[in-house]
């Protein structure tokens, strides 16, 4: 009696149907937005304790670097606009991004030499922030510190980039930064970053940053101290001086946070 032929072939796999969540209401997108909101306030006015208690929810991972506001700006962003270095090196121990960009390609090294808070830069270059990284206007950090008159930021970012003993001219990167800068310091009516990095270019042996910063004090003493000029775009960087009413809306957040802790 011939046996029948068993049949190898496999059975094809169980179709399965993707469905698409809806982003705006999928309920961890949602959260993600609201504690990187709480997580950006705590940033800006310098609420370590606030900061610290959310990197340590099971799901800091999650919205440490969300963006949050019309330009998705990340709680690194916010702390190195204010000149939070405590703040920035508790969200830099717990994972953040240190070259993550907005939705105009900015980092948080360009916040803060646009704002002129030189003593950020040192920490953020610690930990590797690029000062090549170019925002979408093709702007780098020095060029946002030359074209908003922060000659102290453009002199520490320069120090960085060259480091010791190193002459400018055979620098080629920096040397094209160093000339991109002086024309928008030019464009911007900054006198004392002109004198800056005209009196850098002038240099054909070893940078002396040092002597160039006292020069440039020099022009910003007799000129006078202007109003700096704000950069003409509909995007500009947030300024600490300006966020009064945001200030006064989320403080009581932030205070909470602090008093009750953090849930999951």
């Amino acid at each position: 009696m011939a046996l029948a032929a068993h049949d190898t072939t496999p059975a094809p796999p169980p179709k399965v149907e993707l469905q698409l969540c809806d982003v705006a209401t999928d309920p961890v997108v949602l959260l993600a937005i609201e504690k990187a909101t709480e997580l950006s306030s705590a940033a800006v006015f310098g609420s370590v304790q606030a900061v610290a208690e959310l990197c340590k929810t099971p799901r800091a991972a999650m919205f440490l670097d969300q963006g949050v506001g019309k330009w998705a700006t990340t709680a690194l962003m916010s702390a190195a606009q204010a000149g939070r270095a405590d703040v920035a090196a508790v969200l830099l121990d717990a994972g953040a991004e240190v070259d993550s960009c907005d939705l105009l390609g900015r980092t948080p090294l360009m916040f803060a030499a646009a704002n002129g808070e030189a003593a950020m830069l040192g920490p953020l270059l610690a930990r590797g922030a690029s000062q090549s990284v170019r925002a979408d206007n093709g702007w780098t950090a020095l060029m946002f510190a030359c074209a908003l008159g922060q000659y102290e930021a453009a002199g520490a970012l320069l120090e960085a980039a060259l480091g010791e003993d190193q002459a400018l001219h055979q620098t080629r990167t920096v040397l094209l930064s160093v000339q991109s800068a002086l024309g928008l310091a030019h464009e911007y009516d900054m006198p004392e970053i002109v004198a800056l990095l005209s009196h850098l270019l002038a240099q054909e042996d070893a940078l002396d940053v040092g002597a160039a910063l006292l020069k440039a004090q020099d022009v910003w003493r007799d000129g006078g101290r202007r109003q700096r000029q704000s950069m003409e775009t509909d995007a500009p960087l947030p300024n600490k001086r300006n966020q009064v009413a945001e200030r006064i809306e989320v403080e009581a957040r932030v205070a909470a946070a602090i008093e009750v802790g953090v849930q999951d």
